[in-house]
């Protein structure tokens, strides 16, 4: 929320670096009287300063961006725009990852404008699970996890999933 009358509350997930991509266009909302773009760039082999705007250089002021432990993650740049733009990482083999977002008297929107959908760990393969027992008690850190099954005859079968956080609450959902 901006201090003169504009925005709304935004929360956004940032993609995990894996899921950057190398080039992006976007479009602003015509609607909307203020946007916005973040871009993000690893801090890595390829990163020189500067990035591709509509196809031509720019080298911004980068904000730099930390890992808890201090060492560098990154780096952030944030402007304001109009219209449809593509940006790039200026290297071929260079990843980005760039978020929209803008902002009206008591409203806004914000989106991711491009990721991989890569499959994240996917040479870990979990082997097929089969259902015996109406409950099964999992540890995961301190607490437990439960799943309890309904069994109906030629009916599909409505899972609960019970997490344990600590002994005084307890979260549920169901599908």
């Amino acid at each position: 929320y901006l201090s003169d009358g504009y925005g709304d509350p935004l929360l956004m997930t940032i993609p995990p670096l894996d899921q950057y991509i190398h080039s992006v266009t976007f479009s602003s909302f015509e609607t909307m009287p203020k946007n916005y773009y973040t871009i993000l760039v690893p801090n890595d082999q390829y990163f020189n300063q500067t990035y591709l705007y509509n196809g031509f250089p720019f080298t911004p002021t980068w904000t730099t961006i930390y890992y808890p432990n201090g060492s560098i993650a990154g780096y952030g740049y944030s402007t304001e725009f109009k219209g449809t733009v593509t940006i790039s990482h200026n290297n071929v083999n260079g990843q980005i990852a760039v978020i929209v977002y803008g902002f009206m008297p008591y409203g806004g929107y914000g989106y991711i404008a491009g990721m991989k959908l890569t499959p994240i760990n996917s040479d870990v393969h979990l082997s097929e699970i089969s259902f015996t027992k109406k409950e099964y008690y999992v540890g995961e850190g301190d607490g437990v996890i439960v799943v309890a099954l309904e069994r109906y005859e030629g009916i599909t079968m409505s899972v609960s999933v019970i997490i344990k956080i600590s002994s005084s609450k307890v979260a549920t959902a169901s599908k």
